[in-house]
């Protein structure tokens, strides 16, 4: 679904039962569905892309049924506090990019994140890490 002009999402998109991809770079998003990336049958999105879209998109929260994203892909799309504050509880993350974003800071238990090889932070506006970087 990546490079075209989509503006929004039907929720209904959270019931394709057999999605472990999501790609939404460069498109014209204001707001995702709460249900992207949570299927119903137990069996989880592996790996989630948002790049070159509208500034100030709202993403849908980052809960526990999430849990199994292995990778979050969200550079350059405004991103505020608020969803970054949630990523602990994908406990089996691996890739985390979000560069260019407006992050002053990060989660306190980010680096509980065992399963993370890649975390990319470059253009925000961080000053420190969190303690558990240590």
């Amino acid at each position: 679904m990546a490079r075209n002009q989509l503006n929004c999402l039907p929720p209904e998109i959270g019931l394709l039962a057999s999605l472990k991809t999501l790609d939404f770079s460069r498109n014209a998003l204001t707001k995702l569905p709460n249900e992207v990336g949570i299927e119903p049958r137990g069996e989880r999105t592996c790996c989630f892309f948002l790049s070159g879209v509208s500034r100030g998109l709202m993403i849908a929260p980052i809960t526990a049924g999430s849990h199994s994203l292995r990778v979050y892909v969200v550079p350059s799309t405004a991103l505020d506090n608020a969803p970054c504050l949630q990523i602990c509880v994908l406990r089996d993350l691996e890739v985390l990019n979000v560069m260019g974003n407006f992050l002053d800071s990060l989660p306190r238990d980010i680096g509980n994140l065992v399963s993370l090889r890649l975390l990319g932070l470059k253009s925000n506006r961080l000053t420190t890490l969190p303690p558990s970087f240590r």
